[in-house]
């Protein structure tokens, strides 16, 4: 999986958008009514057991 913020693109007009990932870090006057599925990080185990592991390895 490669991220891209959309907003470094040239033409973000070309980027088809999939999901809503990180939703729980979505500002409260945000609101998407697009019909696409929704995510969040922490609830996501393998994110979440990668982020463990690279912590550790920090430590």
């Amino acid at each position: 999986m490669v991220w891209v913020y959309i907003g470094t693109l040239d033409d973000p007009e070309i980027a088809t958008i999939e999901d809503h990932y990180g939703v729980e870090s979505q500002l409260s006057w945000v609101h998407f009514d697009d019909g696409l599925p929704r995510a969040r990080c922490d609830e996501d185990s393998e994110l979440v057991g990668a982020l463990a592991a690279a912590q550790a390895d920090a430590e």
